[in-house]
């Protein structure tokens, strides 16, 4: 299981601030526990229902950030990717991306959205 470096909580951490919860898988979790960061932990799609696309399909997750690394999390990330589209869930694979999102979120629940023009 690859560590997550401290950088990358960043997001999790403003996520909580901004009054979500985090849902993670358990080896994910764990790291964000021993960071501080409280999640509920659900089932990759392998190891068996109740799993990340139940969760979808139920309406329980708004935003999917995932972040796949080994066998079946590649095998499963097109079933959980489908799924999120189907729903029309937004979802992410990069840690960057999830970093401007969270930035969003945090801006639009601020009402700080400003629009200016393309430079050409």
């Amino acid at each position: 299981m690859p560590r997550i470096g401290k950088p990358l909580f960043l997001w999790q951490k403003k996520l909580q601030e901004m009054g979500f919860s985090i849902a993670a898988t358990r080896g994910t979790a764990r790291s964000l526990f021993e960071a501080g960061i409280l999640c509920e932990v659900v089932q990759k799609v392998h190891e068996g229902n109740p799993n990340i696309t139940d969760y979808l399909r139920a309406k329980q997750i708004d935003l999917v950030i995932n972040t796949p690394v080994g066998y079946h999390a590649h095998k499963s990330d097109d079933e959980i990717r489908t799924e999120a589209m189907r729903l029309k869930i937004p979802y992410t694979t990069t840690t960057s991306a999830a970093n401007a999102a969270v930035q969003a979120i945090e801006y639009l629940q601020k009402k700080q959205v400003t629009v200016r023009e393309l430079p050409q």
